[in-house]
């Protein structure tokens, strides 16, 4: 994989010297961009470490990055600063590393064990509303991924989508359906959940990019992602958009609440 990535200046120069090195590239351009490509863009722009091992986590990747580039040095940085990065050697032009992810099978274990156990029963919202309002709840729970909740662009960035679940219910997690569209995935969230809409327990903050990256890639046209929560009684959940730059619009096609006895 080269840095920088995405654009055709990046992408066409990388698939290029691909010809003389004759090593497979992430780096790709065509008539079209796939949700995944542009998802794995974003996040590796936002410098995301969660991507850096989505890119490496079925086998090592070597990176090589330009420090010709303005951002070089920048990009030096994000990849030197991850534990998986070995650094490989440099010259005049370009800095190497080796990312080596732990394994699959030490990797599902480590997800697993941190996993609440939650049941297969479900709760759909029943009213939901964001920063402009009362939204359409009927578009998160018609079963239909070409139907969205959007954040508007005017709060995009800062912007939060309460739920209203209809009654107490014990929930111990969310599943969040992005359709066909991965790269409009929320960049980090805090999950809160109340019994009364007033009194608000706060959830960890938490990124989702690693599974988005997986899942786009196994489900490109109903990826969903899974957030699993400590169980607690609840009413009302609120999703929080934490640290995403102006414009950094999000949206869900779909949305569930995971319930426990």
């Amino acid at each position: 994989m080269e840095l920088p990535i995405g654009g055709a200046e990046y992408d066409a120069a990388a698939m290029y010297r691909a010809t003389m090195h004759g090593r497979p590239t992430v780096n790709g351009m065509s008539g079209y961009l796939t949700p995944r490509y542009q998802a794995m863009v974003r996040a590796l722009a936002d410098r995301e470490p969660d991507a850096l091992e989505a890119v490496a986590f079925d086998g090592p990747v070597w990176v090589a990055i330009d420090t010709r580039r303005e951002e070089g040095r920048s990009w030096v940085a994000f990849v030197a600063a991850h534990p998986w990065a070995m650094p490989r050697g440099e010259d005049a032009e370009w800095r190497f590393f080796r990312l080596d992810a732990p394994g699959r099978a030490e990797s599902e274990h480590r997800v697993a064990a941190a996993a609440v156990p939650c049941g297969p029963a479900t709760r759909r919202p029943v009213a939901g509303a964001d920063a402009n309002g009362p939204v359409d709840i009927e578009r998160l729970r018609d079963n239909d991924v070409d139907t969205w909740w959007r954040a508007d662009l005017a709060h995009a960035g800062r912007d939060e989508l309460t739920l209203d679940l209809g009654g107490t219910v014990r929930i111990c997690g969310l599943v969040l359906s992005l359709g066909d569209r991965a790269f409009v995935y929320p960049r980090r969230l805090h999950v809160d959940a109340s019994v009364d809409g007033v009194t608000w327990q706060v959830g960890p903050e938490r990124s989702v990019v690693g599974q988005v990256l997986a899942v786009a890639l196994g489900r490109p046209t109903d990826a969903r992602i899974e957030l699993v929560v400590a169980p607690l009684d609840a009413r009302f959940v609120k999703l929080r958009l934490i640290g995403a730059p102006p414009g950094n619009r999000w949206a869900l096609a779909e949305l569930s609440v995971r319930t426990t006895p």
